[in-house]
């Protein structure tokens, strides 16, 4: 029986925090994020291999090469959420 995977993606220049993004290996080819127990969103890999992000409403944020450039995306539009004013979840 296989464990889920997580990774942790640390703040830009920042120390180690606990207010890091959480990344989870729930499935081969799907990671889900959070931020404090709110979801973040996830990414998951299309047939063509290419690696799909989706934002917390399930929104499309772009296509990447690989599944550490997709959570950086998916992290990023939360940080850029929270910084023009918004709120997770």
């Amino acid at each position: 029986m296989s464990h889920p995977q997580t990774l942790d993606v640390p703040e830009e220049g920042a120390a180690h925090t606990p207010s890091k993004a959480l990344w989870a290996s729930v499935a081969d080819g799907f990671y889900v994020g959070s931020h404090a127990g709110t979801f973040l969103g996830y990414v998951d890999r299309q047939p063509g291999g290419l690696w799909r992000a989706f934002d917390s409403a399930s929104q499309i944020i772009g296509d990447f090469t690989d599944h550490h450039t997709a959570i950086a995306a998916v992290t990023e539009a939360m940080t850029d959420d929270t910084a023009a004013g918004g709120h997770l979840g």
